[in-house]
Order: C-alpha cells, then sequence, then structure tokens
C-alpha cells in the first residue's frame, strides 16, 4: 500500500527515535523487529500525538490492529484526515 509520504516521514523519525535503529520500513513488527513492548508503545503512541499535534482515541490501539509500522503509517494518515477536516 501507498502512504503519504511525509506522514510516513515523521512517523519514521518517531521511530528511528525510540527505536535507536538505523532504518525503519513499513513491514517491520513493533515489537518483534524494533524492540517495543507494551510501555514502549504507550512511548510511541505519546510521541505520535505530540509529533502530529492530535489525541488518539484508545480504542484505535487494539493490539491486534497496531503490530506492524504500516499499521502506524495507516492509523496516523487516519487522524491526519480528520484533523484537516476539522480546520
Amino acid at each position: 500500500m501507498r502512504y503519504v509520504p511525509s506522514i510516513a516521514k515523521k512517523i519514521n523519525q518517531v521511530l528511528l527515535a525510540l527505536s535507536f535503529l538505523d532504518e525503519i520500513h513499513e513491514d517491520h513488527r513493533l515489537s518483534e523487529d524494533l524492540g517495543f513492548d507494551s510501555l514502549g508503545i504507550v512511548d510511541i503512541v505519546l510521541s505520535l500525538e505530540e509529533a502530529f499535534g492530535i489525541e488518539i482515541n484508545t480504542d484505535d490501539l487494539d493490539p491486534a490492529n497496531f503490530t506492524l509500522v504500516s499499521d502506524v503509517y495507516a492509523l496516523m494518515e487516519k487522524y491526519v484526515r480528520v484533523k484537516a477536516c476539522d480546520v
């Protein structure tokens, strides 16, 4: 799937800062590949909320649907679209 490059880039910057890796790919798994445990996921959410100026609804954070970097891309694109409509 194609994602908005500017959104993916901002997400990658957040994930790179939190994971200490050199590269982030959309098929990376948040826990297995990037090493995030449940507290790390909370750090990701808080950092994304700050970076994008949004508040993520906890209903959108179902662990079964929040496992890959591409899941984060899709979620943030949804929130960016909603935020743009609210302006």
